[in-house]
Order: C-alpha cells, then structure tokens, then sequence
C-alpha cells in the first residue's frame, strides 16, 4: 500500500466493473467501514471532474463523511475535506 493509503484503492476500483463504481454500488460488498469510505471518495472524484455531475458528487462526499465520522476515521475525514474544497471542483 502506498504511504498514502491509495495504492490498494487504484488497485480494487480497476478490478470492479465501472457500471459497479457509477450506478449499481448496491452490488458492492466492502468488508470495512474504511473500504466503504474510500470507494465512495473515489467515486466522487469521478462525478465531481463533470459540472453534470457535481452536485452528485458533492452528495456522495457527504455519504462519506457521515460514514467516516461515525467511525472516527479522522484520516478520511481530512482527505474529504481536501477533496471538497479542491479548485478544480468548485
């Protein structure tokens, strides 16, 4: 893994069918709140990159935050927040 902890991520979100990531993540089975909480920040990177999507973005990046917070994962909570307040998705 990374020194960022997103190695592994890159890893698992290439090895699951796209439509899994942008429609169907019902379908998905994360064994960790941490997992969860990773695929749903990286999901919202892809919606948060088109202005279309950007509000859908915004709203998985609240799942997230909920999820990471009830589980005190103050590392993820940060990384949200960076991702949140990024220029390029303002």
């Amino acid at each position: 893994m990374g020194r960022n902890g997103w190695t592994g991520l890159r890893v698992h979100v290439l090895s699951v069918p796209l439509n899994g990531i942008c429609g169907n993540d019902h379908l998905l089975h994360f064994e960790t709140p941490l997992q969860r909480v990773q695929i749903e920040t990286a999901h919202a990177h892809i919606l948060l990159t088109d202005p279309a999507t950007r509000s859908s973005g915004h709203a998985v990046l609240d799942r997230a935050s909920a999820i990471a917070a009830r589980y005190g994962l103050r590392h993820q909570l940060r990384s949200i927040k960076s991702v949140r307040n990024g220029e390029e998705y303002r």
